[in-house]
């Protein structure tokens, strides 16, 4: 017996889904840059910051990576370049929109691509 699932870049893609296939070949396609973090340059207390505030966020600036920020000894924030903030935000409402469509899919709220065709179609003649 075949199986009606195929493989791409190692994960599995029903042919009946096909919103997993534009899933996964968005995030597969477009990896997003990390920086590891370095643990004596990058975790630092708040006091030092208070200090060194522009040199730190020069740091953040040039390497991208993030600086953590303690306060007696444990995490108090995190202070990130403005780039890789955004990019966070973006990531994260595409991944809602992303379950937010899953969800529509299971609970089968879907339309055939020639009827969503046809609707926009007649939306766009009637403007």
């Amino acid at each position: 017996m075949e199986s009606s699932v195929r493989r791409k870049e190692g994960v599995e893609i029903a042919p009946h889904r096909p919103y997993v296939t534009m899933y996964t070949t968005a995030y597969t396609e477009a990896p997003m840059a990390r920086h590891a973090i370095d643990l004596e340059a990058d975790i630092q207390p708040v006091s030092d910051f208070r200090a060194n505030a522009s040199s730190m966020l020069e740091q953040v600036r040039t390497t991208k990576r993030p600086l953590i920020l303690t306060r007696r000894g444990r995490g108090a924030a995190v202070l990130l370049d403005i780039g890789a903030y955004q990019d966070l935000m973006e990531e994260l409402d595409t991944l809602r929109d992303v379950q937010l469509a899953l969800a529509d899919v299971a609970a089968g709220r879907t339309v055939p691509q020639s009827e969503l065709r046809d609707r926009i179609l007649a939306n766009l003649d009637a403007s």
